[in-house]
């Protein structure tokens, strides 16, 4: 495979990000426009995994201050692989690097939303920690109902989010 290198996002990733959201996340609805848009807005945090210096996937934090509890929090707004690169590890390096960012903002945890039905997506978040929460029914532009994860960064363990859905 060769070393994977993870970095910051730069202006030229813009279109890779565009297309590979558009392979990703199409059936979900208008990913590609809202992925972009979000990277645009200079309000996520967007980090590249190149392989062979060439980029292969992304993930991208998006982070919002709570009005009703005053404190910080951050979602994992999306992670992508190119499909002919998924397998290979590449997924959980990202989400590694992305962790060690939202731990450098002293945020004690990182939630996320994926399709109910995308099982790989699910084993993968759990294998990286990520427990299930809640479910949205209709979540999604195009009507799929979405699984709410969160991962506890801190040592902070003692209030968990309450388990809401149990996934095999």
């Amino acid at each position: 495979m060769g070393p994977v290198v993870i970095r910051e996002c730069r202006a030229a990733d813009r279109g890779f990000i565009s297309r590979l959201s558009r392979r990703a996340f199409s059936i979900y609805g208008p990913y590609e426009e809202t992925i972009t848009e979000w990277l645009d807005s200079g309000l996520t945090v967007t980090l590249v995994a190149d392989l062979r210096k060439m980029p292969a996937g992304f993930v991208m934090l998006g982070r919002l201050l709570s009005e009703e509890s005053g404190t910080d929090r951050c979602e994992l707004l999306a992670v992508a692989v190119e499909p002919e690169r998924q397998k290979m590890g590449i997924a959980r390096l990202l989400l590694e690097k992305i962790e060690k960012r939202v731990t450098r903002l002293h945020v004690n945890r990182l939630f996320l939303h994926t399709a109910i039905h995308n099982i790989p997506a699910q084993q993968l978040f759990i294998k990286a920690g990520y427990r299930p929460y809640q479910t949205k029914s209709r979540f999604y532009p195009e009507g799929q109902d979405a699984l709410a994860m969160v991962k506890e960064l801190a040592n902070n363990r003692g209030d968990l989010l309450p388990y809401a859905v149990r996934v095999e």
